[in-house]
């Protein structure tokens, strides 16, 4: 059987779980999708058609232990996937260790994208450059997150720093236009 939607992942799932040694405990409608037990290890997993559509839906993989999707279509995942298209997804390791290596290097991924060590293609500037435009952010909040790192701060203090930083330019940039427009006059 092949499924044609995340619906038919579960219950392609459903019907190999017990010979692959899972236990669906619980089914939600709401992320993560379900509980499922292994090897007395209880785990919250997500259903997905396509590993990329996790990503898509804008989960939070600090609320998921891994994915289960009918294709892999997401090499870069930051946890373990599952694709059941593969003759050896029973094979899949799921522990902790595994899921902190992938987190790991997926994070180092992004940092060397970010700093331009691995081959990404990076943006052009408005004014046509390339690089990192110059962002104003709070040096209070700067500081926590570098300390930190992207791994140990949660999404949400990541988009307040974003969120921060945005705003910081646009009060510049409205200032700066503001005190143009008072000297021609």
């Amino acid at each position: 059987m092949q499924p044609l939607n995340e619906l038919g992942v579960i219950v392609l799932f459903a019907q190999q779980a017990e010979q692959a040694g899972f236990e669906i405990v619980s089914i939600q409608a709401t992320f993560p999708d379900a509980i499922v037990s292994h090897n007395e290890q209880r785990y919250r997993v997500e259903f997905e058609f396509q590993a990329m559509n996790f990503k898509a839906h804008e989960h939070d993989p600090s609320y998921c232990d891994f994915i289960i999707c009918w294709e892999n279509d997401w090499p870069e995942s930051p946890l373990p996937v599952m694709a059941l298209n593969e003759d050896s997804w029973q094979e899949t390791d799921i522990s902790l260790t595994a899921r902190l290596a992938i987190e790991r290097n997926h994070w180092r991924d992004r940092a060397l994208k970010a700093e331009g060590q691995l081959n990404a293609t990076r943006p052009k500037n408005l004014d046509g450059t390339v690089g990192r435009p110059r962002i104003l952010i709070d040096p209070a909040k700067l500081d926590y997150y570098l300390e930190h790192g992207p791994g140990n701060v949660s999404i949400r203090e990541a988009k307040e720093v974003l969120a921060l930083s945005r705003r910081i330019h646009y009060r510049h940039r409205d200032a700066a236009i503001y005190l143009a427009r008072n000297k021609e006059n």
